[in-house]
């Protein structure tokens, strides 16, 4: 979202002075290419008058292409015949490629070559007058002209590919972050919940207390999923860059444990071992070690059939490394990746740390490295 912003920001300040723009590029190619060709005796008011409408045509070209590109070329044109300008046709190429950049495609139009052909013919077919620039290099520049103004249409139409697979992927990256936020903000809360309402719906031999404390623990758990879920959307709506975690709790410890207690209150004996100062972590750092053991843990309520789990949480100068074990059995050895466990990765590497997954007949496990970076104000 910051790439597409600083996007649209340049694009308002490149179009807030297109006419100074328009004139310095204009007054350069005018001063390389037309006041260097010296013309006829008492003729350089024409080559000033026919250079002032090729710098028109130019500014035109920012917000009419396909008129600033026409009224460019027909002026460097008649200024050809007149050997009045050795200018290939580079004025009228700004309104060639802006045209391309707005609706081109890699193969040049037909109009585009029938006016290239319709210039080089009326520069071979016309009369020409006194002191003009002879014949053989009036040809050299037009064909020089459509050799650039082809090029100005393929290079408008490559930056136009460009551009929309940079936005493409923009779009891309942006729905994949909002899918693992979702996944995350509402995975392990649903999950416990669905838990904990199957063991009060099917086990005969709860008590009405019993019952009633399930009851309580599935409206809290429902309202803090429903309070993430609101956080997320207003950041969304806010356009904030962070994780929406990183709004939450910066309590990182106070997290962890909170999601082990879950597991302990659905009947898993849960451990959780912690060497470090969480509380120096930045809050990406933070919220990406919360999301790691949040998957673990809401992976182990929701698809095995373990009862023992352990968290261990170690922060040195360097990384921080999180490992989750439980022992649910598994039949098969080979890890598939869902879409919890796809975010994760992702999350992880964003951050550039590494995660590895590992199922074996006596358990699960996931292992995550991620570089430390000191919070504000923290020493390192």
């Amino acid at each position: 979202m910051a790439i597409e912003r600083e996007f649209i920001g340049h694009s308002r300040r490149t179009k807030a002075d297109p006419l100074l723009w328009s004139l310095i590029s204009g007054s350069a190619v005018v001063a390389a290419f037309w006041l260097t060709v010296p013309p006829q005796s008492g003729a350089r008011s024409v080559q000033l008058a026919l250079s002032a409408v090729a710098i028109l045509g130019l500014a035109l070209s920012r917000f009419w292409p396909l008129l600033g590109a026409l009224t460019a070329g027909l002026a460097t044109a008649g200024a050809w015949e007149f050997g009045m300008t050795s200018d290939p046709f580079l004025l009228a190429s700004f309104g060639v490629f802006a045209l391309a950049l707005k609706n081109g495609t890699r193969r040049a139009p037909w109009w585009l070559l029938l006016a290239g052909g319709g210039v080089a013919l009326a520069a071979l077919l016309l009369g020409r007058p006194v002191g003009a620039v002879p014949l053989e290099s009036n040809d050299r520049g037009v064909l020089l002209g459509t050799v650039v103004l082809g090029a100005a249409w393929v290079l408008g139409a490559r930056t136009r590919e460009a551009d929309e697979l940079a936005a493409a992927q923009i779009r891309h990256d942006e729905r994949m972050r909002i899918a693992r936020d979702t996944h995350d903000v509402l995975s392990h809360s649903l999950g416990a919940i669905g838990v904990q309402a199957g063991v009060a719906a099917h086990v005969e031999t709860l008590t009405e207390h019993d019952l009633q404390d399930a009851l309580r623990d599935i409206e809290a758990r429902s309202r803090q999923a429903l309070s993430e879920l609101h956080t997320l959307l207003r950041a969304e709506r806010a356009q904030n860059e962070h994780d929406v975690f990183g709004t939450l709790d910066p309590e990182w410890l106070v997290s962890l444990e909170a999601l082990v207690t879950t597991a302990r209150q659905l009947g898993i004996e849960s451990e959780l071992n912690v060497t470090g100062e969480l509380s120096q972590l930045d809050s990406q750092t933070g919220a990406i070690a919360h999301r790691v053991v949040q998957e673990a843990v809401t992976n182990t309520i929701r698809h095995s059939s373990a009862d023992s789990l352990i968290v261990s949480v170690v922060t040195t100068l360097q990384f921080l490394e999180i490992s989750v074990f439980d022992n649910g059995p598994n039949t098969a050895c080979e890890v598939r990746e869902g879409y919890g466990l796809t975010g994760l990765r992702e999350r992880v590497e964003t951050a550039g740390g590494n995660v590895r997954f590992a199922a074996a007949a006596d358990g699960f496990a996931v292992w995550a490295r991620l570089p430390v970076r000191a919070a504000a104000g923290q020493p390192r």
